[in-house]
């Protein structure tokens, strides 16, 4: 830390001249040779402000502890500060020293020594008594000083008083101290209802999972209180001793997760629902759902179902029928060759089938009894007994570890991992794997940072020409209109350059996030092709118990 140090009311014999001097004195004044040698020292203390005290008949410190007030010590704040005073007490000396010798006598006026911390929080003072026929000052008139110097904010009068009364020099004290800001308090939101699903499945004596007992729905009423709106706490200036206002951050105000069907008290303290259904969170939204209930199979009675809200169908979806839902599906049948698409989750009580041709997509977790012959994409995790010759693509993981829990034939990615009993079987059935972020990914993160590296020197080029036009006098029409084209260009570099950074650090926060994802199995038959990010590996034997994972940019095959 940085101080400085001014002297107040004093003459222009005691002006700084900001040499050290090491002025000594040669008796040992009021200590005796063993409490000078308890102390570590082999005479009096050459510390300048010591020195310059017994020179004018004061009593002294020995050690740099004694110079602060109440016993304190040197530390950052002040250590600086400390040392300037020494510098002052030097230079007095020597200017004492010279007046003895020419026989002649120095005076300066009792001064009062300011030093400020580099953060302006803390304001520090130290009296220096007046030399010979120098002036003594009041305590209006050390108050003043003090003023003169800059302080303006939390100066101790009161000490200050008591310390020019009491003649206390050659003492540091803190003279003045600030208000740290304090900041304001977020503002929070308080969950009367739980975020996430609470799953319980349950497996009978064949390790089948009941699908009719996950105990998920969460029913409300209209006006029910979802969660409430805990305002942010304002925060509280500071100031510091110069008088500076220092603003404390302001609380940041939540964001209510309010999604459809779901609005603000009128006090906006709480969320509640605005009608008669399902709650459940998704998308970093709480929402109610409503419901649409199908009594039998999706046939030729009900044609091709798209519905806002959610669809139960308590039969079977049969093939070639679509069925749409903006929230959840739940088929307690089975599905055929049909396509079932929704904006939530996938429930199959009993299992798809779809000869090749069916179609599944959830923006949540689709759970089906069996997955055989059909495509499936999912938002979340793909939770199923078996899967056989078919393509899924999970956002979350795929689990296969109920029932016969294998999975056999097809491809199988799973962004965050892949779980499974079996794995492939002894016909040789190929099955191909893939964990991680898909390898398109890294080509275009790739891509995007060759992107990023031309129009950022593109961008350099422009604004050097831009620059120089911009500084050039007497600017002709014709270069005008350039610069107005070089702007214009620049602005659409710098969108781009914008809008591609961003992108670049989503796939990398993306990427990152994958790293520790893996593949397990209790058996594993070849052959098996493994993709985990950029890296490959086909696999030619059987293994039991394994753990499949990228270390080292190599794909290992571990124990579980």
């Amino acid at each position: 830390m940085k101080f400085f140090s001014k002297g107040k009311k004093a003459d222009s014999n005691s002006d700084l001249s900001g040499e050290n001097d090491s002025a000594s004195v040669s008796s040992a004044e009021g200590l005796d040779e063993s409490e000078a040698q308890n102390r570590g020292m082999r005479g009096p203390s050459q510390i300048p402000m010591a020195v310059l005290a017994r020179k004018l008949g004061m009593k002294a410190g020995e050690i740099e502890d004694d110079f602060f007030l109440g016993g304190g010590s040197a530390c950052t704040e002040n250590k600086v500060f400390y040392n300037n005073l020494n510098e002052k007490s030097g230079a007095l000396l020597k200017k004492l020293s010279a007046a003895e010798s020419l026989g002649n006598g120095f005076s300066a006026d009792m001064s009062l020594e300011i030093g400020i911390s580099d953060d302006r929080m803390s304001a520090f003072g130290c009296l220096f008594p007046p030399i010979g026929a120098g002036k003594e000052l009041s305590a209006e008139q050390l108050t003043a000083s003090a003023q003169s110097a800059g302080i303006r904010y939390g100066l101790n009068g009161d000490l200050l008083r008591k310390l020019a009364e009491e003649k206390t020099f050659f003492s540091i004290f803190t003279l003045a101290a600030g208000k740290a800001a304090l900041d304001g308090e977020d503002g929070r939101i308080l969950d009367i209802y739980p975020r996430e699903k609470q799953i319980s499945l349950e497996a009978d004596e064949k390790k089948r999972i009941d699908f009719k007992n996950l105990n998920l729905v969460q029913n409300v009423r209209r006006g029910d209180v979802i969660c409430q709106i805990v305002p942010p706490v304002p925060p509280e200036d500071g100031v510091d001793v110069q008088g500076v206002v220092h603003n404390g951050r302001t609380g940041i105000i939540p964001r209510p997760p309010m999604g459809k069907n779901v609005v603000e008290s009128e006090d906006h303290t709480a969320l509640l629902a605005d009608c008669e259904g399902q709650l459940i969170f998704s998308c970093g939204c709480f929402k109610v759902q409503q419901m649409l209930l199908i009594e039998n199979d999706v046939d030729s009675s009900t044609g091709n179902l798209d519905v806002i809200g959610s669809i139960t169908i308590k039969g079977n979806v049969k093939s070639g029928y679509t069925v749409k839902a903006t929230e959840d599906i739940l088929v307690r049948g089975n599905v055929e060759a049909a396509e079932l698409v929704a904006g939530g989750s996938i429930q199959v009580l009993q299992g798809i089938n779809g000869n090749f041709q069916g179609k599944v997509s959830s923006g949540a977790d689709v759970k089906s009894r069996y997955l055989e012959n059909c495509s499936v994409t999912a938002g979340g995790t793909v939770i199923t007994d078996s899967l056989v010759n078919c393509t899924v693509i999970s956002s979350d993981h795929v689990v296969v570890t109920t029932g016969k829990g294998i999975i056999l034939g097809g491809s199988v990615f799973g962004l965050n991992g892949i779980e499974a009993n079996t794995i492939g079987n002894e016909q040789q059935r190929r099955t191909n794997l893939t964990i991680g972020a898909d390898p398109k990914v890294y080509y275009e993160l790739s891509a995007l940072n060759k992107e990023i590296h031309e129009l950022t020197h593109k961008a350099e080029e422009n604004d050097k020409n831009i620059l120089y036009m911009q500084t050039a006098e007497n600017l002709d029409a014709k270069y005008r209109q350039l610069l107005e084209i070089l702007l214009a260009k620049q602005a659409t570099y710098k969108a781009d350059l914008t809008a591609k950074s961003e992108r670049a650090a989503a796939i990398e926060a993306e990427v990152k996030g994958t790293e520790n994802c893996q593949i397990t199995a209790n058996r594993l038959y070849p052959p098996v092709n493994v993709t985990i990010g950029s890296n490959k590996l086909a696999i030619d034997t059987m293994a039991q118990m394994c753990r499949i994972y990228k270390s080292e940019g190599e794909i290992i095959i571990g124990k579980k």
